[in-house]
């Protein structure tokens, strides 16, 4: 028997492709990047609804103490010291904690400090974060 050798024709430059290994590796860098891609996708998806969540609690503050300020009159304002309110708002629980100063800076004036907190999820760990406004309501001649 007679074996047939076969002689590879030379491949032209223009014509060479990729090889396996070239394939292989160029797949791999393209999936670390996608995988870099989706966990920086996440990391600002939870830090745009944390940022909202801090908006939505600003909202809260300025309507609580505008409604302080719009409901009660002076003399009842030390009525309202360590008074908690709640607040839900999309499913999240704001508490706003009134902390009432009478006399203060002085006779005829009294500060308000309203703090407001909600629950947070980092991770797996739940914490609570809060802000706070102060305000100073005098008495006035058309207020009693």
């Amino acid at each position: 028997m007679r074996q047939r050798t076969r002689r590879r024709r030379p491949v032209p430059v223009d014509r060479a492709g990729f090889t396996l290994l070239e394939v292989m590796i160029a797949a791999i860098l393209l999936l670390i990047m996608f995988f870099g891609l989706a966990r920086v996708h996440g990391a600002a998806r939870k830090q745009i609804v944390m940022e909202d969540r801090r908006r939505t609690a600003t909202t809260v503050l300025e309507s609580h103490v505008e409604a302080i300020r719009r409901d009660t009159s002076y003399n009842g304002l030390p009525g309202l010291h360590n008074q908690t309110t709640q607040y839900v708002v999309d499913g999240v629980t704001y508490t706003a904690l009134n902390t009432i100063s009478s006399a203060t800076p002085e006779a005829q004036a009294t500060t308000i400090l309203v703090a407001v907190s909600w629950p947070e999820m980092i991770n797996t760990t739940a914490i609570t974060r809060s802000l706070s406004c102060t305000t100073i309501l005098a008495r006035g001649l058309t207020w009693n």
